[in-house]
């Protein structure tokens, strides 16, 4: 029984140890050709090669993932960076302007330099007696120049909800397995004598709301291809890429 129990141990650890080291490093394409996951450095991307007179997308990667083995046929992926790691990207910086008079400056700092981006902001003040009359809410379309909300003075928090215009689906069917919003997830408080506030979001870019966004997803690795999402990706030993 013990030898039994031993041989079991030692089966499991040697399968686990092959999953592990396992190099799947490559190029992969869908029948088209036009679909492509690179798995490269422990990453793995999902690529669509675009019409340059007919772009939808502002890149060619619509995924860039983390993998790790689930066993010897399957890996686990997750984008990265991941929505927590976003979040902890974003900083918030408060200040007193002497030029502002009674009244709250926020702003937003992000890459995103197209049309079509709007921000929800939610203010809560204290110059009304009811608490619901306290609160208001803005819209701004965002833009490089056009990037800051001014409030009035009694502004107390605030919090954010960022979407975009024209969110084109990743399948045919209309699927789309990005995000569709950004928020603050919190009320943002404004400190005693503070009215310059600026929010700045590194990771929103012009592919913020185009990507995918993948948690856990399980991809199936079969000799020398690949099955995610229903759709078979085959290595391509040339390791040629389509232009």
């Amino acid at each position: 029984m013990r030898r039994l129990l031993l041989f079991l141990l030692m089966n499991v650890g040697i399968c686990g140890i092959n999953a592990q080291t396992r190099d799947i490093s490559g190029h992969y394409f869908d029948e088209t050709g036009i679909a492509e996951i690179e798995i490269k450095d422990s990453t793995f991307s999902y690529i669509i090669y675009q019409n340059p007179m007919i772009r939808m997308w502002e890149n060619d990667t619509l995924a860039k993932c983390t993998f790790s083995w689930v066993d010897d046929n399957f890996i686990k992926i997750n984008s990265k960076p991941n929505l927590d790691e976003i979040c902890r990207e974003v900083t918030i910086t408060q200040a007193t302007d002497s030029m502002l008079s009674d009244s709250v400056k926020v702003i937003f700092k992000m890459p995103y330099d197209r049309e079509g981006l709007h921000i929800w902001l939610t203010r809560k003040g204290s110059g009304f007696t009811t608490e619901e009359d306290n609160y208001s809410r803005h819209v701004l379309d965002y833009s490089q120049s056009n990037n800051y909300f001014l409030l009035s003075g009694d502004t107390k928090s605030l919090s954010f909800f960022i979407d975009k215009d024209n969110i084109y689906p990743h399948e045919l069917d209309g699927r789309f397995y990005g995000l569709l919003s950004f928020s603050s997830y919190y009320d943002v408080k404004i400190t005693d004598g503070a009215n310059l506030i600026t929010i700045t979001i590194p990771a929103l870019d012009n592919s913020f709301f185009e990507r995918y966004y993948v948690v856990d997803e399980y991809v199936l690795i079969k000799d020398n291809s690949i099955n995610w999402k229903g759709d078979t990706y085959f290595k391509d030993t040339r390791k040629r890429r389509r232009k």
